[in-house]
């Protein structure tokens, strides 16, 4: 069903399908609890002694006529946004729960649901569906991604440490694509924040960083995707696309010339049809976030590369 709505305008689609395409371009989640007003909420934990004791009680539960209902039941809302926009476009609500611990971990949806009312950044994963569909030969490189995600949602850390072993640090660069497995669950802010402690304790000679266009506390630069693409660099940079269809939840790593996106085998060319390709059917719209490590943090150790040409 998601391949078709992918071929369809939005103009096109029925409610239910505007919906389900909805759902799928949601950027955060928050929980919401079920309102009982003042109506009775069926207690189903209470301890019990021992096996007999719960069926009874189970059997209770179920044989009544009219069991209680909340007022609102429990659900979940999905925030939207499009690429430029300050707000949210649109909020997805009452969003069915099964469908969201369907499709996410079950250590992300029980981390959304320990807050209520607060918005949770999904995950940054998304390993491509289309395994087998390759990007144009033109936008290939012959450097080798080493440490490609394959079919599992480790992009951020595998790409990474990709970068990391192509700058020379494979020590650190091992220690990433390690870690990917144990952070794939969290949401973006604590996946970013992982990512950062982790770049202090094995890469500190690079570990200060520049944030740009993010939305968090501390504040950010400006960075377009022209000045992506023609301001090369030798520091690594962590990139989170916003594609023209809302979708944020993919990243890649740049430096010099190159793209590592972990969902690939080679290095693509840093150039605008590369991340257009990267980010889908429509494009690449702007970049949500990027962190650039460049400085020294606590450290004597030097980084000492200048910016290499691949193409």
């Amino acid at each position: 069903m998601e391949n078709n709505l992918q071929n369809l305008e939005r103009y096109e689609m029925t409610k239910e399908q505007a919906y389900e395409a909805d759902l799928h371009e949601v950027e955060s989640f928050r929980y919401i609890s079920a309102d009982w007003g003042n109506r009775k909420r069926p207690i189903v934990d209470l301890p019990v002694d021992d096996g007999e004791s719960k069926r009874k009680k189970r059997k209770l539960l179920f044989n009544k006529k009219h069991p209680p209902k909340p007022k609102v039941p429990e659900h979940f809302d999905g925030l939207v946004k499009l690429p430029g926009a300050k707000v949210a476009e649109h909020i997805v609500e009452d969003i069915d729960p099964k469908w969201v611990r369907y499709v996410f971990d079950p250590v992300f949806v029980a981390l959304v649901k320990r807050e209520p009312n607060q918005w949770w950044p999904v995950v940054v994963g998304n390993a491509r569906k289309d395994n087998l569909k390759k990007p144009p030969e033109e936008l290939m490189t012959f450097v080798v991604v080493k440490y490609p995600q394959g079919n599992k949602n480790w992009c951020l850390f595998k790409s990474l440490a990709s970068a990391l072993h192509y700058c020379g640090m494979n020590n650190a660069a091992a220690h990433f694509s390690s870690t990917a497995p144990t952070v794939q669950s969290l949401p973006r802010t604590q996946a970013i924040k992982t990512l950062q402690d982790k770049m202090i304790e094995h890469v500190p000679e690079i570990a200060g960083y520049v944030a740009y266009n993010g939305t968090t506390r501390k504040k950010t630069k400006s960075l377009s995707l022209l000045e992506l693409v023609e301001e090369t660099t030798c520091f690594p940079t962590v990139v989170i696309p916003r594609g023209n269809d809302g979708s944020s939840s993919h990243a890649f790593v740049v430096v010099d010339d190159l793209i590592f996106d972990a969902t690939q085998l080679c290095a693509m060319k840093l150039c605008r049809q590369s991340l257009d390709w990267i980010c889908g059917k429509n494009g690449i719209g702007s970049i949500e976030l990027a962190i650039r490590f460049l400085q020294p943090s606590n450290t004597k150790k030097r980084y000492a590369r200048t910016v290499k040409k691949h193409w």
